[in-house]
């Protein structure tokens, strides 16, 4: 069996859907005819930890992990945080700290001395240690998962190094990627980070994204060779949840995940509002639930119409609990970023709620990727964000029909099956091959 050093950053302990598209290559690849060798970093600072799927892969397939130093402790301290708050995220969820002057200072930090992002000081070292690694035991590919793009970066200098073939996955773009635009960037900065992405580029023999659009985009700015993954769901790790029956006392809406400062929903919630003041039983019978971080202006408003009783906002919870209440609601709410390149982006929970079998209703960009495969699944609807009068008749409609049955019919085909990580996987397997050959 030909062997493959995945290099991939996020993996058990760590939690979230990160974690999700190495987890299931280690754990399928043996299927598709290639032996895992896993490389992640120790004691890295992930911004959640879930020991559900810790044990989710073969236990006797070989991981190396290599130290890594992260700046998350500096950044907490002088901005003010507690050790334990995830600020991975501060460029995507805003809070009342993100406009500080220190947080503001901090981003400009990471911006341009932090280049590809706060993981960089992985790069090198580990770089060596695998050098040595690989000169001493043979594979016959590497693949590399990011962002972050240290992990790909770790990777391209390996194929410079020892000509090896390369791999290279996205599960966000680089420099295309919408909070890009977030960062407190120099020209030199924005000089170097493309710089180092077409060296990455140039080192891949072959390049894999998740959506059809941003392969477009990747082949636009240079990428060759470009192949279309999406990232999927495990039908195993779902079993355990069939017998779950959606809440027959509410018709609940749930969103699951971080949704950040460019996904509010302020139409949706206003909707809600508004709809429990003009539909007899809507403000009795009806929840909007957020599951997971948000962005601060969704907390105010919650707390603002609190005495409807129409919302409800937990704060980041166990994977486990998180897909419970998702199976418990009727219809899972899907919040597209908004921005340009949102055609291409679909989000990982996107595969979460077509294995958990719920109604879908999506709010962003309605030529996108994400609706293509909710109308290809027969699972939702999509709505932009504005449109109101659509979205309360959407939200109208299914309250009635629930109200009426005290459950939401889903009518989902087989076409969802296209999606399982055992069939992505092959996939993957495939494309290895076709470099290795």
């Amino acid at each position: 069996m030909k062997k493959v050093l995945i290099i991939a950053y996020y993996f058990p302990p760590c939690g979230g859907i990160s974690i999700i598209r190495p987890l299931k290559l280690v754990k399928h690849l043996r299927s598709a005819g290639w032996e895992p060798i896993l490389v992640t970093p120790k004691n890295a600072h992930y911004p959640t930890y879930d020991d559900a799927l810790i044990n989710d892969f073969p236990q006797d397939i070989e991981r190396i992990e290599l130290p890594i130093w992260e700046p998350y402790g500096l950044f907490k301290k002088f901005t003010s945080r507690k050790k334990d708050e995830n600020v991975n995220n501060v460029l995507v969820v805003k809070d009342e700290k993100t406009k500080k002057w220190k947080d503001i200072l901090a981003v400009f930090i990471r911006s341009n001395f932090f280049i590809p992002d706060a993981r960089k000081f992985w790069i090198k070292p580990s770089v060596k240690a695998l050098t040595k690694y690989l000169k001493e035991n043979h594979v016959d590919a590497i693949l590399t998962t990011g962002p972050p793009h240290s992990s790909t970066l770790i990777g391209a200098r390996l194929k410079k190094k020892l000509n090896i073939p390369l791999l290279v996955d996205f599960q966000d773009p680089w420099t295309q990627i919408d909070y890009y635009k977030e960062l407190i960037l120099t020209p030199w900065a924005d000089k170097y980070h493309h710089k180092l992405e077409q060296f990455c580029f140039q080192q891949a023999d072959a390049t894999a994204i998740v959506s059809n659009s941003w392969k477009k985009d990747l082949e636009d700015i240079g990428a060759h060779n470009v192949h279309t993954i999406p990232l999927g769901f495990d039908p195993e790790h779902f079993k355990e949840f069939e017998n779950v029956e959606a809440d027959s006392n509410f018709l609940k809406m749930l969103h699951l995940g971080m949704a950040g400062h460019d996904r509010i929903p302020m139409t949706l919630l206003e909707s809600v509002v508004e709809l429990g003041k003009e539909v007899e039983h809507f403000q009795q019978f009806f929840r909007l639930q957020f599951v997971g971080q948000v962005d601060q202006s969704i907390i105010d408003f919650i707390e603002k119409h609190k005495d409807t009783q129409l919302f409800e906002y937990i704060p980041p919870i166990k994977r486990e609990e998180a897909l419970t209440y998702g199976k418990k609601a009727s219809i899972l709410l899907l919040l597209l970023n908004k921005a340009d390149n949102s055609s291409g982006r679909i989000p990982g929970k996107l595969f979460e709620y077509l294995a958990l079998n719920r109604n879908i209703l999506l709010l962003g960009n309605t030529e996108g990727d994400s609706a293509d495969i909710i109308k290809e699944t027969n699972m939702g609807s999509s709505f932009d964000y504005q449109e109101k009068e659509s979205i309360k008749n959407y939200l109208k409609d299914s309250f009635n029909v629930w109200l009426k049955n005290k459950t939401l019919p889903v009518e989902r085909n087989d076409r969802y099956l296209n999606y399982t990580s055992q069939k992505l996987t092959k996939d993957f397997g495939k494309l290895l091959e076709s470099i290795t050959s």
